[in-house]
């Protein structure tokens, strides 16, 4: 297959880190092809990688912490100089992976029993248990 000459500068730069919308930016590019070329030409665990680990920037790791303290979407907006929009789409994208979490377990539970496979043992539950009440904090 031949890749376009811009293939491997694009894929360099990601794996030092940049972000998609910069490479397309030095490349002259739109956002959507460079996108898409790297999920063709990287593996699907490199490129989760690689997406995971600039997927929260420091503010909203600190809206993050600020709504598991309780403050209000709108101290936050204030504090952080970003819209109320943006604190309830953090907050929500929290909510949904710890309903995504819960509801993965009980679907485990049922799957197991149904096709009568070994139920995870209870350390393995208290396992799961604690992961989700750390997404709770």
């Amino acid at each position: 297959m031949k890749y376009p000459p811009w293939s491997d500068v694009a894929i360099k730069m990601r794996r030092e880190g940049k972000s998609i919308k910069n490479i397309s930016e030095t490349l002259g590019m739109s956002v959507t092809p460079v996108r898409e070329h790297l999920l063709s030409r990287l593996n699907a665990e490199e490129y989760e990688e690689l997406k995971l680990a600039t997927r929260y920037s420091p503010r909203t790791k600190r809206i993050q912490s600020a709504l598991s303290s309780g403050d209000s979407a709108i101290k936050i907006a204030d504090r952080e100089g970003c819209s109320r929009n943006w604190v309830y789409k953090i907050k929500y994208r929290k909510d949904k992976t710890i309903d995504r979490e819960i509801k993965n377990l009980a679907d485990k539970d049922y799957i197991d029993k149904q096709h009568g496979l070994p139920e995870m043992t209870q350390d393995q539950r208290n396992k799961e248990i604690e992961e989700i009440e750390k997404l709770l904090r």
